[in-house]
């Protein structure tokens, strides 16, 4: 019994029988004892590669495998040819998003049959990239359809890998070699191929047969030409204006409204792939991208109730109490700082003021050193500390009573004096020229500096601000490449000015430097989403998790993220947990572990409807209801593989329950009313019938093995019940109203075993056993 579908070698068969006396398309079981396997074979121009060469060749071949749970999932599709192309890899064929539960295995093979020829590829995340770049540098070559009809000559030009060009010329139709005598086509000689005409006419393919028709010389006429023409014609009209409604839908906002006409677009024409990238767009942002503006991000207001909300009453006054500390603790550091630092300021102040300028320099230094260090609650107090020390250190007062108490010590002359006034004049004037930006002014005043410098505290002096300047100036370049440029080009700058600010102190620098750590953090979140994003659109949800969970921290409480960049992060985290939770839905599901898929699937929806993801909710509940509908079809796979092991062991009391189960489940569900569920339920009807039948049988067959040696004696006088072996009943068949049954045993009571036999028949109507004649197939 199946679930929807036929049996795998019922599939396979009809797949055959299709494609019998195809044109270009053969089907062959791959094995004869494995009716679940074909193999298809093209006879169609496609290209190969063989030791890195790339040639044309005609032949192409697949293995078909029907797998687990088809249709829900598609057939194994495996090249057994060395097919160049960027969706064939050796070990499998990227279908993309062809397959639906609704998809033939014919339309499959013909799908296939268009990859070949290069009609369809990949021009993202293909499986083969060198393929892709190949047919990315030919496009004007392909598709290759109309290299199928002839013979190419056994020796093929190679395409080197240096130029990656073929001379499609050299191998056209007119340019084929021949063998000696070879007749030439019917369909060269008119200059059209009728067959590949009415192909393309089948599959709706109009892009294709109109671009045929268009080729065809105008002085070649035949009778179907004109309605080809206006068929395709016809077709592609209802297309664009299908294609035009789809987009106003779109502009409009209304996404599903877009969807459904450009699916009915697609209906008319087959070959517009740029419409199946517009329905793979949508479809993806309905499913899981979510129309945002339906939908605002939650505000983190909302963020921390529902947080709030999902912890326990203990723990959070643990954590609370936890935090609470580590606040207050850091609280009293800073303050004892501030304390510290204003008091140093203060008697520097009252120094000043008693021209005790000695003491006054000494105060003033130290209450900037304390400001220096950055503070949680009083950054801008200890700032103002800071400079307001600064100013007094480099004031034109302090330098002169500086300079008065020099000339009070011996042997210290007027020239000597005059030059510590100049030094420390010439040096408050670059420290403004710095907080200022003027570059030819500081380097102006640094060189007249480094003149005058001639004490060891001068030149220490010198050296600091020679850092200082230094510094800002790698600060400088690297903020205006990054605001210019980016990050790639001003990575280096920023790491450089870092390293330029390990021996400096300050407020200013401490500024400078966490403006260059913001924007390290943000090149790095850059770096690592491009990183998360090439893993997610290669479905490697794993390896990108990890990744957007190190870019999220990044930019946390970092103000030059981009607006929303957080919120869009935690969105695509939730997105690839998700992803990740169906991805092992889907392997359970494939190696038949019912149980684990159905819990990675409810998993799935948990995710999908609890943890805050931006998509509208119409579009979860669609998603969701997706997941529970795979979830409904996994729950009938595997209670009907229990009612086929309780048929196979006789216990079809057991198995009539479990089927009964499924039915009862499918019509208490959503999908009771889908098409697919109800032809299960009327599949399980037809099979609850058969199943009381077969118990009917079995149980007439039980009571008649009860009877059967005293039947055997009554009928066979010379036998004993120690002499009679092997008893065994058989049912034969239904007929006209009686089930007949055939007994069998071996008589051992003469010299040699004799077999005996006799045929039974139970009456239905009169619920009567009697004699039956020996049935003539039996």
């Amino acid at each position: 019994m199946s679930v929807a579908r036929p049996q795998e070698d019922e599939t396979i068969k009809e797949l055959i029988a299709y494609f019998t006396d195809h044109q270009f398309i053969t089907v062959t079981p791959h094995s004869p004892t494995n009716g679940k396997e074909a193999e298809v074979s093209y006879q169609l121009t496609g290209l190969i590669e063989d030791k890195e060469k790339i040639s044309l060749s005609q032949h192409h071949a697949i293995l078909l495998s029907i797998p687990f749970g088809f249709p829900l999932f598609p057939p194994n599709c495996k090249p057994l040819t060395p097919t160049f192309h960027p969706d064939f890899d050796p070990g499998a064929i990227c279908l993309g998003n062809f397959w639906t539960d609704k998809t033939t295995c014919a339309e499959l093979v013909e799908f296939i049959s268009r990859m070949i020829t290069g009609e369809v590829y990949s021009k993202e995340n293909a499986f083969n990239e060198r393929a892709a770049q190949w047919y990315a540098a030919h496009a004007d070559n392909f598709p290759l359809a109309e290299l199928a009809q002839t013979a190419i000559a056994p020796s093929l030009p190679e395409v080197r890998e240096d130029d990656f060009s073929i001379n499609f010329d050299a191998i056209s139709l007119e340019s084929s070699p021949t063998d000696e005598g070879q007749a030439t086509t019917p369909d060269k000689e008119r200059g059209y191929n009728l067959s590949l005409l009415q192909e393309y006419l089948a599959q709706k393919r109009f892009n294709q047969l109109n671009r045929e028709l268009q080729a065809i010389p105008t002085e070649s006429t035949f009778n179907e030409r004109r309605s080809f023409q206006q068929r395709a014609d016809k077709a592609l009209l209802v297309a664009q204006k299908k294609q035009k409604e789809a987009r106003l839908h779109e502009e409009n906002g209304e996404t599903q409204s877009a969807l459904d006409k450009y699916r009915q677009a697609l209906e008319e024409v087959s070959d517009l792939y740029d419409v199946k990238d517009n329905i793979k767009r949508l479809e993806q942002a309905i499913i899981l991208e979510g129309k945002k503006a339906k939908n605002p991000l939650p505000t983190k207001e909302s963020k921390k109730q529902n947080i709030l909300g999902r912890i326990s009453p203990l723990p959070t006054l643990i954590l609370f109490a936890i935090i609470s500390a580590i606040i207050a603790l850091q609280f009293f550091k800073d303050t004892g700082r501030a304390t510290s630092a204003t008091g140093l300021y203060q008697q520097c102040i009252t120094a000043l003021e008693r021209k005790e300028f000695r003491t006054a320099q000494a105060l003033c230094e130290s209450a900037q050193v304390k400001s220096s260090a950055s503070s949680l609650f009083y950054g801008k107090k200890l700032s103002s500390i800071e400079a307001k020390s600064k100013e007094i250190l480099l004031s034109a007062q302090i330098r002169q009573g500086l300079t008065a108490n020099l000339s009070n010590k011996k042997g210290q002359d007027k020239k000597s004096q005059e030059k510590i006034i100049t030094f420390s004049t010439v040096i408050a004037q670059v420290q403004t020229a710095i907080t200022n930006r003027d570059w030819p002014k500081t380097n102006a005043g640094l060189r007249q500096a480094r003149s005058i410098a001639k004490t060891d505290k001068e030149k220490k002096i010198l050296l600091q601000t020679k850092a200082e300047i230094s510094f800002y100036q790698a600060h400088e370049r690297a903020l205006t490449e990054y605001k210019r440029n980016g990050c790639k080009s001003a990575e280096p700058l920023l790491q450089t000015a870092q390293k330029k600010a390990q021996t400096l102190v300050g407020s200013a620098i401490e500024h400078a430097l966490q403006d260059i750590r913001f924007s390290l953090k943000e090149c790095a979140f850059q770096q690592l989403t491009e990183k998360g994003e090439k893993l997610y659109k290669t479905a490697s949800w794993a390896q990108a998790l990890p990744i957007y969970r190190d870019a999220l921290e990044k930019i946390k409480d970092n103000p030059l993220a981009k607006q929303n960049s957080a919120a869009e992060t935690e969105n695509k985290i939730s997105k690839i947990a998700l992803y990740i939770m169906i991805a092992q839905g889907n392997e359970a599901f494939t190696n038949g572990e019912w149980e684990q898929a159905i819990a990675a699937y409810k998993r799935a929806i948990t995710n999908l409807e609890g943890k805050g993801l931006s998509d509208p909710e119409e579009d979860s509940a669609m998603s969701s209801k997706k997941l529970k509908r795979i979830i409904l079809q996994t729950e009938i796979i595997q209670n009907q593989q229990v009612g086929e092991n309780y048929k196979e062991a006789k216990l079809f009391a057991q198995a009539i329950k479990t089927y009964q189960h499924i039915a009862k489940t499918i019509k208490q569900s959503a999908f009771a009313e889908e098409t697919a569920f109800i032809q299960i339920q009327e599949e399980m009807s037809s099979d609850l019938k058969m199943l009381k039948n077969e118990q009917f049988v079995e149980e007439k067959r039980v009571a008649l093995q009860r009877q059967q040696i005293d039947i055997f004696l009554e009928n066979y006088p010379a036998a004993t019940p120690e002499t009679l072996l092997a008893p065994k009943i058989l049912f034969i068949k239904d007929e006209a109203g009686k089930l007949i049954y055939r007994m069998e045993a071996t008589d051992t009571s003469q010299n040699r075993p004799l077999t005996l036999v006799m045929y039974y028949a139970y009456n239905k109507a009169t619920d009567q056993w009697q004699f039956a004649p020996r049935p003539e197939a039996d």
